[in-house]
């Protein structure tokens, strides 16, 4: 992880890397939906103690595979139409009728994760 402080340390930005897992079912059989991203969170000093305001993904890539690879065949899924750094996720999302925006910043579309990391460094200055 890195932290950047603003000048004042009232401000602050922090880079991870995680994953997050979302597990599923398909024709009776389980699977593990596994999207890879960038992580980059704006906290700000309230009262004295660190407050985090936000946690923004920027998507790398993503997976699904079966829990039980010798009881469940591969998952079959029509995850084309959907962009290749969070196709698989937005699919699963997808399945069960929620929206999922084609602008979300990713690996692919690298003009919205330079417009996310150069909107929170702006807001980290005093």
């Amino acid at each position: 992880m890195l932290v950047h402080f603003n000048s004042s340390n009232e401000k602050s930005l922090a880079e991870s890397t995680g994953s997050i897992n979302a597990r599923f079912k398909l024709a009776g059989n389980e699977y593990d939906c596994t999207p890879f991203a960038r992580f980059i969170s704006r906290l700000e000093k309230v009262n004295g103690e660190w407050k985090m305001l936000s946690l923004d993904a920027m998507f790398e890539r993503d997976t699904i595979a079966p829990v039980h690879p010798m009881n469940s065949p591969p998952a079959r899924l029509d995850v084309e139409a959907y962009r290749p750094s969070y196709r698989c996720i937005a699919w699963q999302v997808a399945s069960k009728g929620f929206q999922v925006s084609r602008d979300l910043p990713g690996t692919d579309r690298p003009e919205l994760v330079k417009r996310l990391i150069d909107e929170s460094y702006k807001w980290i200055q005093p």
